[in-house]
């Protein structure tokens, strides 16, 4: 049996040869003292520490740590938990990225961007001590005996950089059932019915029955489910059963790191920095993800996610009074395709005062590349348009399969035709007009992670409406209202690996027929002018806002209903 605090977890990671480590460290210290004081200022590392490198030969990606030591980062979810891009990428040379020495610890710990669910179980490398994270708090596991009475299992706990761990509250040891947390969800023996452990103003502990784990898995893990022994005996809460509807009052709060303020994680602030990093690195041409980001940032926000509407991002606000469209961005301008996609992109030209968009046959799905007109934004906003759509002729829902207008909220890409490649689409949209049946007006709101897209589809009463898109953190909350309706949450999404800085604008996508028929690379690469394009939008206006909301609303989990529900969210985000 493993003792808890001396190797219980990870036993590859440390060397408990007392004996050898001092010898170690005594050969250590003799060689420093034997190295001349000049020599040891001069030395330094070939690479900057806290920085992700490759090489034009090889993707492998390496993180080089504070001692000077390279970490292969081995999947990109760990990436995308210290790093917001494939562009935070540098590019080195073999021999410089050869002189760093490997670690001996052979992998990179999650870091501080990823989102920790309720029922986590982490701790850092360098100390043995496991924590629960439950209700956005973290709680020591005292022993291995508390640790095997929660009936965890030692390959559930995963290694953290030490950051995550000072930036969620410390709260007290987990030794017998009068420590466990509220909010903790667990079964007893072997049972299948799961419970969530509540507590009385006076710290007594009861439980009340899940009906339905479906109900609250985006809040809690799955995999991380408590499992007491069968000797366990628990009040029933007078509270009853857990069943739809019940608005959990505490479950669904998260450890999530988010930028606090302009000031504090600057490397969340996706700079221009590889440009001077990467002077005398090797001058092959990079791929995508090796390239600096180079994008003119322009009319990037850079703001505390805690302003209030009308602050600086009304200032991208558009109430297309006028025909000057300079200030928006276009998605096949950036990425240098040349050609356009829209066949009309006028103001006035069909209604005073309003953007008319008329695209030809295009879409976007999985890697297939539409039209998106934008503006970068950097950090929390609320994006909302008023849109009017129709068929070409204007007089009925579009009569082409998959024609919509809306929304759509895009991960920037620094690409060019060239270095363009498969796989590393990331975006949310939602968009009114005709989906699966022509001539039918539909909702279609959709999430694609890495060119993987899921969407759903919805009816709709006409082709007016107003949609509003929220970005808290890393949520994503996608509203309507039609014309002469009310507010309602459409959809919400997770979007842990969005970046700091998103692309939000307009789509407008048409005739899916013909853009499959002829396959993603011609249909990125050319316009389609012998297709079946049938879509007409109007746009009143795109306002953006910064989102205020209250701390105690911030820090829950906001796709999570359970957490938070619709009615609360229309509370903060339908005026």
């Amino acid at each position: 049996m493993h003792l808890l605090y001396t190797n219980w977890v990870y036993p590859i990671h440390h060397n408990h040869d007392t004996r050898m480590s001092k010898r170690i460290f005594l050969f250590l210290i003799a060689v420093i003292l034997a190295t001349p004081v000049g020599a040891r200022a001069q030395t330094s590392c070939a690479l900057e520490s806290g920085h992700a490198y490759k090489t034009a030969q090889s993707n492998a990606v390496w993180y080089v740590s504070t001692d000077c030591k390279k970490r292969p980062i081995k999947n990109p979810d760990v990436f995308f938990s210290h790093f917001s891009s494939w562009r935070d990428v540098e590019l080195t040379t073999r021999e410089r990225l050869t002189e760093v020495p490997n670690h001996d610890l052979g992998f990179l710990p999650w870091g501080v961007r990823r989102e920790f669910k309720n029922g986590s179980l982490v701790k850092t490398v360098d100390d043995p001590k496991v924590y629960v994270i439950i209700d956005g708090e973290r709680y020591p596991i005292e022993n291995e005996k508390a640790f095997q009475e929660l009936g965890y299992s030692f390959s559930q706990i995963e290694d953290v950089v030490a950051d995550v761990l000072h930036r969620v509250v410390l709260k007290r040891a987990i030794r017998t059932i009068d420590d466990y947390p509220a909010s903790l969800i667990f079964a007893v023996g072997n049972g299948k019915d799961l419970y969530l452990l509540e507590r009385d103003e006076n710290g007594n502990v009861a439980k009340r029955h899940i009906e339905n784990f479906e109900d609250v898995k985006n809040a809690y893990r799955a995999d991380r489910i408590a499992r007491l022994p069968a000797t366990v005996r628990i009040d029933d809460s007078a509270s009853g059963e857990i069943r739809a509807g019940i608005n959990l009052r505490r479950l669904g709060r998260v450890a999530q790191i988010r930028l606090r303020n302009a000031n504090s994680e600057v490397n969340d602030i996706t700079t221009d920095h590889a440009n001077t990093r990467n002077a005398e690195t090797d001058t092959s041409t990079p791929s995508h993800e090796e390239t600096p980001n180079n994008t003119n940032n322009n009319d990037t926000i850079i703001a505390d996610p805690f302003i209030t509407r009308g602050s600086s991002l009304g200032l991208l606000s558009d109430e297309f009074s006028g025909d000057n469209l300079s200030s928006w961005r276009r998605a096949y301008q950036d990425e240098g395709w040349g050609f356009d996609q829209l066949e009309e992109f006028a103001v006035g030209s069909r209604r005073s005062g309003w953007l008319t968009m008329i695209p030809y046959a295009s879409s976007w799905y999985q890697d297939y590349r539409g039209i998106h007109v934008f503006k970068r934004v950097e950090g929390d906003f609320i994006a909302t348009t008023r849109i009017s759509v129709r068929n070409r002729a204007g007089n009925g829902a579009p009569g082409a399969l998959y024609s919509l207008a809306g929304i759509f909220v895009r991960e920037p890409r620094n690409i060019t035709p060239d270095t363009w490649v498969a796989g590393e689409e990331n975006y949310v949209f939602l968009s009114l007009g005709a989906a699966d049946q022509a001539g039918t007006y539909q909702t279609e709101v959709k999430t694609t992670v890495n060119s993987n897209s899921q969407l759903e589809i919805g009816p709709a009463n006409n082709g007016d409406a107003t949609i509003r898109v929220v970005r808290i953190g890393a949520h994503m909350i996608m509203m309507i209202r039609p014309d002469g309706g009310s507010w309602r949450v459409h959809k919400r999404y997770d979007r842990p690996n969005f970046s700091s800085t998103l692309n939000v604008g307009l789509t407008a996508y048409t005739d899916w027929p013909s853009a499959e028929r002829i396959g993603v690379d011609l249909h990125n690469r050319n316009r389609i002018t012998d297709g079946n394009p049938d879509l007409r939008v109007d746009i009143d206006y795109f306002h953006f806002a910064r989102p205020s909301l209250p701390e105690s609303v911030y820090n829950r989990l906001l796709t999570n209903p359970w957490s938070v529900n619709d009615s609360e969210l229309l509370t903060h985000f339908s005026a």
